[in-house]
C-alpha cells in the first residue's frame, strides 16, 4: 500500500478523500465505512468486454425505446410494463431484464470488485462481508441483499442525470460504460457526507463507496 502523506493506493485501486481530516486519521477500512473516502478501482474491465456490453445495452435500449414509442402513440402502457421505461432522459435496464451474456459479464465484474477488496484490502472486505467471501457469484448470491431494481444499467440522454440519493447498503459499485466524452456532464459525480466532493473526470474508472453517501451526477448537456 502506498501513502505519500495523503490518500492511499495499491495495485489497481486508489483512495479519494471526501472528508480529508477524518479520512487521514483513519484506516482505509474505517474511512470507507464512515463515508470519509471512496475507492477508485482501475483496470477492472477489458476493452473487448466493454465493447460487448455496450452492444448488449444498445440492443436492450432499442427494445425499451420501442416500448416507449408505443406508449407515446397508443396511450398508457400495460400494467406489467415498468414506468421507468418511459422517462425521456433516462432508460433503466435492470440486469434481470438483460440477456444472459450481459448478466454473466456484469456478475464477473462485481466478483472482480469483491476479489480486489479481499486481496488488497482484507480488513475492509471482512468488515463489509464477514465470512461471505470468497464467492463465485454476486448477482445470484442469496446471501447478498441488493437495492430494489439493482444491479442495473442506466442510459442517460440529454438533460438526464442521477438524482441525489443514498443506497443505504454496505457497498455501491458504479461502473461507467462511456468514456466521458460522449456527452458533457455525464462523468461528473458528486458524493456528499459531512463534506462534498466533485469527481470531475475521475470516474472513468470504477467507483466504490459506502451507502451512507449521497451521490448525484450533473445533467447530460449534449448527446450525439
Amino acid at each position: 500500500m502506498a501513502c505519500t502523506g495523503g490518500a492511499r493506493s495499491g495495485p489497481n485501486w486508489s483512495e479519494v478523500y471526501v472528508n480529508a481530516a477524518q479520512a487521514a486519521a483513519s484506516t482505509v477500512a474505517m474511512s470507507f465505512e464512515n463515508g470519509d473516502s471512496l475507492l477508485l478501482l482501475h483496470n477492472l474491465m477489458r476493452a473487448e468486454e466493454l465493447a460487448c456490453l455496450n452492444v448488449e445495452v444498445a440492443t436492450a435500449l432499442h427494445c425499451e425505446r420501442e416500448a416507449q414509442s408505443s406508449f407515446n402513440r397508443f396511450g398508457p402502457p400495460p400494467a406489467d410494463v415498468p414506468m421507468h421505461i418511459f422517462r425521456r432522459d433516462r432508460v433503466r435496464l435492470p440486469l434481470e431484464r438483460m440477456p444472459a451474456s450481459a448478466n454473466i459479464l456484469c456478475d464477473a465484474l462485481l466478483v472482480r470488485v469483491l476479489t480486489l477488496l479481499e486481496t488488497q484490502l482484507p480488513d475492509l472486505a471482512h468488515s463489509l462481508f464477514g465470512e461471505c467471501l470468497p464467492c463465485a457469484t454476486c448477482i445470484s448470491n442469496t446471501i447478498f441483499e441488493h437495492s430494489r431494481g439493482e444491479p442495473a444499467i442506466n442510459v442517460y440522454t440529454a438533460f438526464g442525470s442521477l438524482a441525489a440519493h443514498e443506497d443505504q447498503h454496505y457497498l455501491t459499485v458504479l461502473i461507467p460504460l462511456s468514456d466521458g466524452d460522449a456527452a458533457d456532464g455525464e462523468d461528473v459525480l458528486r458524493v456528499h457526507t459531512a463534506g462534498s466532493l466533485d469527481l470531475n473526470g475521475k470516474t472513468r474508472g470504477t467507483a466504490a463507496f459506502t451507502g451512507v453517501m449521497a451521490l448525484q451526477s450533473e445533467p447530460v448537456q449534449r448527446h450525439p
